[in-house]
């Protein structure tokens, strides 16, 4: 599901990038390997599929049929991810040795967060009892995603933006879901 979420952000990317071209069929390829983890032979050409995508040993389809933006969703593993993503992030962000350096890392880490957000905002189902907490899911999803997206651009931000607000948002946006939904 990570990879399908990271794919899914290279793919929308407007920027031109050496993967956009494989993004969509290398999302596609995760999502299905997500969805038939527990039958080896499906979930192995899946991952096959996506290591010639990236080997260019394959070349992406014109329009992925397979692409699917309703592939399962385990919100526990997402979490664990974005709060492995977080806790680099916050080393990154106190790192002094290195403004720079330490900078492009919290802005990917940020980018990261965001992108992991949006499926995160379809995995509501085992959390959510009813459908105003479905609703207050995806829109905390949503804040995270935000906040995460604002601290990319603060990161990004040649001027030398103190960055300990926006990384603040991150955390209030966390802490406030986190009331609500653990």
């Amino acid at each position: 599901m990570t990879a399908a979420a990271l794919a899914g952000l290279l793919a929308r990317h407007d920027g031109h990038h050496t993967l956009k071209a494989t993004a969509a069929g290398v999302q596609a390829a995760a999502n299905e390997m997500a969805a038939k983890y527990c039958e080896h032979a499906p979930a192995a050409a899946a991952l096959l599929r996506i290591k010639q995508l990236q080997s260019g040993e394959a070349k992406p389809a014109e329009k992925p049929d397979s692409a699917r933006t309703d592939a399962p969703t385990d919100a526990a593993m997402l979490m664990k991810q974005i709060r492995f993503i977080d806790n680099r992030m916050k080393r990154a962000a106190r790192d002094r040795s290195s403004p720079e350096k330490s900078r492009g890392e919290v802005a990917g880490h940020a980018a990261v967060i965001a992108a992991l957000a949006e499926p995160l905002g379809r995995a509501a189902k085992p959390h959510a009892k009813s459908p105003d907490e479905v609703q207050e899911w995806i829109e905390q999803s949503n804040a995270m995603a935000a906040t995460a997206a604002r601290l990319n651009a603060v990161a990004h931000d040649d001027a030398g933006t103190d960055m300990r607000e926006a990384l603040r948002e991150v955390d209030a946006s966390c802490a406030r879901c986190h009331a609500d939904f653990r």
